[in-house]
């Protein structure tokens, strides 16, 4: 609480002139009092000490800012939102059908309608007296239908404009327009279009909260979770998002933005992170988690250590993207490339700065029939730089024209662009390489951008990536010089050990591993190749490929069974608790039908519906009661964390300079409702999976 404000006790009892009854949500929310220097003035403070003041009990303001303090209690906050959800529009709406629905429709008064509107207007007539002419009941009927109808039509226009201002990204302050109201007033003259306050104290804040509740209702009925986290700046607020997934299969996962929290005034501490997701998840249910995925800076690698130190089920990832991202950044760091890559930004930056420029490109492409123009290279989006390179070796030719032309100066850079002179020809090859040695790496980050990718595909396109780019080193005629492929070759074995050797990213090392060989996609294909003859007569392992592989897979799938057992709430898994022996023995047996494809892991696979369809076809079966449960778990997690990018890329689009001004709890509101409706709104097709492959 600030040094100049001295509370006002409430009185001891309550008035009895009456009055317009307190709000109890009010009184948890809001103290009274007034500055030192002003001691007639009154003011009302959060209960939070959070430095919010307020010149009155404005309930919607109040409740705005308490679903989002996180100085108040928590008991508080939770009131508030309920509070909240319970004044969002579609909540109204859905209150107003089913009174009517009541009111018209029961069975108690169907046959006597009539009757209820004689006494109902009898009740608001000028005397007591009965009036002398009965209404029609078939009149009356209509007129309370009509009235009904209208009510509805009101709030269905209510939601209707909360989902409008959300969706297109509106600003707020439209709605204060005399031409918004005209058209409003226009299309039903009896409807009074909302105002610009209640639009945003009430109903956004409203719907969000409704929202929030659903999403966690239907969490809880959800099992293998992914839980993912990152925090972000928008114009010098800081924030956090946490979103949080179910198991799918991948075209039927569904994403949710559960919680953004304004941290601008925090430090972003490890535990302080942990807690924050704590406090989300918890709403849901720790046993129902199964991982949490977010980039690997040192606070958030560190918060995820601590998480599973709490809830030993969970699997720790680091974000895949994030990793390859930083990959594809370390190549083009090479001195090799420094100055090639300073002639891309300045030919981009020297074309998208001048209009003439722009219009000459244009001209050009019209010879040419080139319909790609120059790309930009965004500092949040990944691998940009590969794409934009991509983008000025196709429009080469153009450039040529227009440095020829002469329209256009481009200063010393068209040094590069006059045909068949040596530093051209040099910008073009090593342009070519830098193509070449990125694209594997933004085409595997691209694929693992998708919801639909799992453990095994990492571990796939990781493998293949490394591949790709060492034979483009290798092959012959190449001409990278010795030291570029040392350099090259140096950063891909770092990177890979640092994700699959002992590396301070190989926390997931294992889990990738499990999940390509629980595909059975893969399991007969060249991935594994047939054991040594010295391997095949070992005992008990005769007809299994690569054993060695087998023995790591079985280590820790065992491994996740046993913190399962001890600490999850798996039915299939904790009825083994105090039978270690007999469930070991169970577990290799069905990982061996496995291996060697035998009844009733030889089912044929749909591509179309996923992996993890396949494997929640044998849960439960006596052959089978320990190996599906874990893979569903594995094949359920969600490798990467590009839900907050996309989040944050929200905020962006919802904030552009003119409207810098909108809090966070505004933005994370619209964007909540935004992907609700949207997400509402989509229906899915059966569609092919998509099968990554080495070839």
């Amino acid at each position: 609480m600030p040094l100049d404000l001295v509370d006002i006790p409430p009185p001891a009892t309550r008035s009895a002139l009456g009055g317009r009854p307190k709000l109890k949500i009010l009184d948890d929310i809001l103290r009274k009092c007034h500055r030192t220097s002003e001691p007639l003035k009154i003011l009302y403070r959060c209960a939070g000490n959070c430095g919010r003041l307020y010149s009155n009990r404005n309930t919607s303001r109040a409740v705005r800012h308490a679903t989002g303090c996180h100085r108040l209690p928590a008991k508080v906050r939770e009131d508030a939102q309920v509070y909240a959800a319970s004044k969002a529009p579609s909540a109204i709406l859905l209150a107003t059908k089913d009174v009517k629905e009541k009111e018209i429709g029961s069975e108690e008064h169907a046959n006597t309608p009539g009757t209820i509107l004689v006494v109902k207007r009898a009740k608001i007539g000028a005397n007591s007296s009965l009036p002398t002419k009965k209404a029609n009941p078939v009149e009356g009927l209509v007129e309370e239908a009509r009235r009904a109808g209208k009510v509805k039509r009101h709030r269905m226009l209510d939601l209707a404009i909360v989902k409008l201002i959300c969706s297109a990204g509106l600003p707020s302050h439209v709605v204060d327009l005399d031409e918004w109201k005209e058209a409003f007033i226009t299309a039903d003259h009896t409807y009074v279009p909302v105002t610009r306050a209640k639009l945003e104290e009430e109903q956004i804040i409203g719907e969000a909260a409704r929202i929030r509740e659903l999403q966690i209702a239907y969490l809880q009925t959800q099992e293998n979770i992914t839980v993912s986290c990152d925090g972000g700046t928008n114009a010098r607020k800081a924030f956090w998002t946490l979103h949080m997934s179910t198991q799918g299969p991948g075209p039927l996962r569904k994403v949710y933005l559960m919680d953004v929290r304004e941290a601008t005034s925090e430090r972003h501490t490890a535990v302080w992170i942990k807690d924050f997701v704590l406090e989300v998840t918890t709403k849901v249910g720790r046993s129902r988690l199964c991982a949490i995925v977010c980039d690997s800076t040192g606070n958030t690698r560190l918060h995820r250590q601590l998480l599973v130190d709490e809830i030993p089920t969970l699997l720790n990832l680091p974000d895949i993207v994030h990793f390859i991202s930083n990959t594809i950044k370390d190549i083009v760091r090479i001195p090799y490339f420094s100055k090639t890559v300073t002639v891309l930004r300045g030919t981009i930056t020297k074309f998208h700065g001048s209009h003439s420029g722009e219009a000459e490109m244009i001209a050009v492409h019209l010879i040419y029939g080139i319909s790609k123009g120059l790309d930009t290279i965004g500092g949040t989006r990944f691998g940009t730089i590969i794409i934009a390179a991509w983008a000025l070796q196709l429009n080469i030719p153009c450039i040529r024209e227009i440095v020829v032309r002469g329209k256009f100066d481009l200063g010393t850079l068209a040094a590069y662009f006059r045909g068949t002179t040596r530093a051209s020809l040099e910008f073009e090859l090593v342009l070519a390489q830098l193509i070449e040695l990125g694209s594997p790496a933004l085409k595997a980050l691209t694929c693992l951008e998708a919801n639909e990718a799992t453990a095994g595909d990492v571990y796939l396109f990781w493998h293949a990536m490394i591949w790709a780019i060492q034979e483009a080193l290798i092959k012959p005629h190449s001409d990278y010089p010795q030291e570029v492929q040392e350099q090259v070759l140096g950063i891909l074995n770092s990177r890979h050990k640092q994700l699959f050797g002992s590396g301070n990213m190989a926390t997931a090392a294992d889990l990738y591993l499990s999940g390509v060989y629980l595909d059975p996609t893969y399991l007969q294909s060249d991935l594994f190749e047939p054991n040594p003859p010295a391997m095949e007569i070992q005992n008990g392992f005769e007809g299994i490929r690569h054993v060695a592989t087998f023995k790591k897979v079985a280590r820790y799938l065992l491994s996740m069974a046993e913190k399962e057992i001890r600490h999850g709430s798996k039915p299939l898994l904790t009825k083994w608790k105090g039978h270690a022996t007999e469930f070991k023995t169970t577990f290799l047996e069905e990982l061996k039908r496995y291996a060697r494809h035998q009844y009733p892991y030889n089912q044929p696979i749909d591509h179309t519906r996923g992996v993890i369809t396949w494997w929640q076809a044998l849960e439960g079966s006596d052959l089978s009661k320990i190996l599906p449960v874990l893979a569903i778990k594995i094949f359920s997690v969600r490798v990467n964390s590009m839900p907050e990018e996309r989040t944050v890329s929200a905020f962006t689009w919802i904030t552009p300079p003119l409207r810098s001004r909108l809090s966070i709890g505004q933005m994370a509101a619209r964007t909540q409702i935004r992907q609700h409706y949207s997400t509402e709104k989509k229906v899915c097709h059966p569609r092919p999976m998509f099968i990554p492959s080495l070839g």
